[in-house]
């Protein structure tokens, strides 16, 4: 027997208003994919701005004094870890919150940290002389904990502390030519110049944070002194050679440098500390620098402690009257002269005089 149909199921026939729903749902369908299809340009084209400068500018800010995360923007990040979470040791909670710095360079962002004290009085309209304190090897400033201490000694002043990332130093010659305390440790410094390429060097970084930090704090862009022990000694001796028209002056405690470079930093004075205990850098290296700068004609004091392996704590490098000379010294600005009257005598392109540094005075020699 086959079952028969049931009438009363029979399937109703289509009506006008049944036959309208597919019509409706696939308009529905493609206004929904027109909309999604609107949302991914409008990120596309969000994404495009982002990567123009003035407009992240605008929507973020530039002033370096303040956190900078990783930036939402297109390129890959460069995940920059510090050296050492404590730069001054217990004393690291004295130096405020620890502040970053977001640089984007060849489509890829890479984050410089530091560390930021400023004096404890802000006068309307004064500029005041800013130090770069640079760490040593081990990323620990023991020396800016003795230039925070002086501070009542001192005229008032801006302390940066930067943090050169791990796997990366501050700054390295472009070569060792061997002079510099004997042939036979030579191979062991070219080895380090191969490790530390120019992508390596983070001492432009800084520069690059402080040339954002000058417009937004009151300091004098003719007083910025660039001091470190250590790797932070070698650090200053790059500052001072390939970037010697920023600073004004430079302490250097136990760095070395290319001999050959002396000649690009004459226009820089310069204290030099050294012990002749260093077992990591031979105080051959400092009394050689020292000795081509004088023959050169640059402004240099020699410090020599006996008594001293290395100890960048030493209070004799940070004494108040190394320190009050330091922010005596004023950046050499060459400035084009006026043009002479009518009188013809002034010859073209003429520079004013370069006032010369004030003499470097001696070192403490006590004990500390």
């Amino acid at each position: 027997m086959v079952d028969q149909p049931d009438p009363t199921k029979a399937t109703p026939p289509e009506t006008s208003k049944s036959a309208a729903k597919p019509a409706a749902h696939a308009a529905s369908k493609k206004k929904g994919a027109e909309i999604l299809m609107g949302g991914v340009i409008v990120v596309f084209v969000l994404a495009g701005l982002m990567m123009i400068p003035a407009v992240r500018g605008a929507i973020f800010g530039s002033k370096g004094d303040v956190d900078a995360p990783a930036l939402a923007v297109a390129g890959k990040p460069v995940i920059d870890k510090p050296r050492s979470d404590t730069p001054m040791g217990d004393n690291t909670q004295f130096f405020g919150k620890r502040k970053s710095f977001v640089i984007e360079e060849n489509n890829a962002q890479r984050t410089q940290y530091y560390y930021l004290v400023k004096p404890a009085k802000v006068e309307p309209g004064a500029k005041y002389p800013l130090v770069i304190f640079l760490h040593d090897e081990k990323g620990m400033a023991d020396g800016a904990v003795q230039l925070l201490s002086q501070r009542a000694k001192l005229p008032p002043f801006y302390l940066l502390i930067p943090q050169a990332p791990d796997k990366k130093t501050w700054a390295v010659p472009d070569k060792f030519t061997g002079q510099e305390f004997g042939k036979s440790k030579t191979a062991q410094l070219q080895w380090s110049i191969k490790k530390y390429p120019e992508s390596r060097q983070t001492l432009k970084d800084v520069l690059i944070l402080v040339s954002r930090l000058l417009p937004t704090l009151q300091i004098d862009d003719e007083r910025l002194y660039a001091m470190g022990c250590g790797e932070g000694g070698v650090g200053v001796y790059g500052a001072l050679a390939k970037y010697s028209e920023f600073f004004a002056a430079g302490l250097v405690a136990s760095g070395i440098w290319n001999f050959t470079d002396a000649s690009k930093m004459l226009r820089t004075p310069v204290i030099i500390f050294h012990g002749t205990k260093d077992k990591q850098t031979d105080v051959i290296a400092a009394q050689g620098m020292a000795q081509v700068l004088k023959q050169l004609g640059g402004t240099v004091s020699y410090n020599e402690f006996s008594d001293l392996d290395r100890n960048c704590a030493d209070p004799r490098i940070y004494s108040a009257g190394v320190l009050n000379w330091l922010f005596s010294q004023r950046r050499v600005v060459i400035r084009q002269a006026q043009p002479a009257d009518d009188d013809g005598m002034q010859p073209a392109g003429y520079l004013g005089e370069m006032a010369p540094p004030s003499p470097v005075p001696p070192a403490p020699q006590t004990k500390p």
